[in-house]
Order: structure tokens, then sequence, then C-alpha cells
């Protein structure tokens, strides 16, 4: 598991609170919220957030239907694999 400072090492122009804020909105969910511990699939997705952002333009409020559609996206993905 990774901590804060690994995941913003990892992830372009993300910092510490830029991060904070996206776990309190939900948009990422670390194993352990008292002590976060990230993933690579956390890393990935704050990588994809920051691409919405800063590469593509979209505003803050745009961004939890665009994760919402990439996740049903890959939810029937998976679906259709089983």
């Amino acid at each position: 598991m990774l901590t804060e400072r690994d995941v913003v090492a990892r992830v372009e122009r993300l910092t510490v609170t830029r991060l904070r804020v996206w776990v309190a909105q939900g948009w990422i969910r670390p194993a352990d919220e008292r002590a976060p511990s990230f993933s690579e699939t956390d890393v990935a997705r704050a990588a994809l957030i920051c691409n919405l952002e800063d590469e593509l333009g979209f505003a803050e409020e745009d961004v939890p239907v665009l994760l919402n559609l990439i996740d049903q996206i890959h939810g029937l993905r998976a679906e259709l694999k089983t």
C-alpha cells in the first residue's frame, strides 16, 4: 500500500491537499481513511482526475459525473467478461 506522499510523488500536478480534498469528496477511497493507504488503482484514478481537470479543462463540478460514467463503463466491461 502507498502513502499520501507516495501518491503525490507519482502523479504530476498532485498535491497532498488536493488528494485529501478528493478523498473527502469520495472521488478516491483509500483502504483506511484514518491512516490513508492507497493502491495502484488509486494512483491511476488520481492521475485521471488531474488529466480531466488540468489537461482537458473539465470543471470540478463535472468530475463526479465523469467518474461515475467511467466507473459504469468499467463495471459493464467486467460483466461482459464473465
